[in-house]
């Protein structure tokens, strides 16, 4: 299970009814992802660390919101215009 800063952890309940666990992971402990994992938890605004169990899963921050640079997609201004090849 590897996490980063932004992603959202939900533990499941393990009991029949019980209500799932959501918060965000506000820090990382270890390289690459691994726990444990410091979690602000959406119920009471707590910060807990956390080795999620087989019941926790992520979801992901989008890197496409998280690392979007609009500069990256306009041309260069001194790259000259690229051409489609008749196919």
């Amino acid at each position: 299970m590897f996490a980063q800063v932004g992603d959202r952890l939900v533990m499941a309940s393990d009991q029949v009814g019980g209500r799932d666990r959501t918060g965000e992971v506000v820090d990382v402990r270890r390289p690459g992802g691994k726990p444990p994992y410091l979690v602000r938890w959406d119920h009471d605004g707590r910060e807990i660390l956390v080795f999620p169990g087989p019941q926790a899963f992520f979801i992901r921050r989008s890197p496409l919101i998280a690392t979007f640079d609009r500069s990256q997609t306009e041309p260069e201004a001194d790259c000259p215009p690229t051409r489609s090849v008749p196919g």
